[in-house]
């Protein structure tokens, strides 16, 4: 094992791990300005360019959408780092499904869409023998409100008005 938390993004937690449900989390499709003022809105997900994850992301469900709806030959990017796609967007590649938390959180994006729901839960969790340690308890007690205090953020409210959407 290689860290005692993680915080990981799933329909739920995997059997050898346990902890805390954190909240939903919704997804939009993001751009730069200058690229979404060349889109028509609302956005045709098959008449705008993407950056997206590389294959061995596939079978996440935002990825699963996005071959259910965008041609392959509109792919101008496949990356493997947060960082690498929140670059990319930024610079006006093209566009791309990302968390709301952490597009509205980059000023260089711009949300296109309403909220996506995936069906996928922020989770905060510990190794079942980690569990009873007090110095994990207090670390996931913390984290844990910490986090939960972010849940409308998480599941995509608005950024201006901090409201959940509808």
């Amino acid at each position: 094992r290689e860290a005692d938390l993680v915080l990981r993004l799933a329909t739920g937690p995997p059997d050898q791990l346990v902890g805390r449900r954190i909240g939903p989390v919704g997804f939009a499709i993001y751009g730069s300005e200058a690229y979404l003022r060349t889109c028509e809105h609302p956005i045709d997900p098959s008449a705008v360019e993407w950056v997206r994850w590389d294959e061995t992301w596939r079978m996440i469900p935002p990825e699963r959408w996005i071959d259910a709806n965008v041609a392959p030959e509109q792919v101008r990017a496949r990356i493997n780092t947060s960082l690498a796609h929140g670059e990319l967007l930024a610079a006006g590649i093209g566009v791309g499904l990302t968390s709301c938390y952490v597009g509205d959180a980059d000023r260089r994006l711009q949300r296109a869409t309403p909220t996506m729901d995936f069906g996928l839960v922020l989770w905060l969790l510990t190794h079942e023998d980690l569990k009873g340690t007090a110095r994990v308890r207090a670390l996931l007690r913390f984290l844990g409100d910490a986090l939960s205090a972010e849940r409308d953020r998480f599941l995509g409210g608005d950024p201006a008005s901090g409201s959940p959407p509808n």
